[in-house]
């Protein structure tokens, strides 16, 4: 491995495993609820 800034090689062991990603469902489409008319912030009415 090398220094990003001075190009100097550091001298240290290295590991590299495995890596994972999720994808969530956290979609904005499925946030909406009220998408037209008026919309109380209060009481969540719209």
């Amino acid at each position: 491995m090398y220094n990003g800034r001075t190009g100097e090689q550091i001298k240290t062991e290295i590991f590299i495993g495995p890596t994972y990603y999720q994808r969530l469902k956290h979609m904005v489409v499925d946030k909406v609820h009220c998408t037209t008319g008026d919309h109380e912030v209060l009481t969540s009415n719209g």
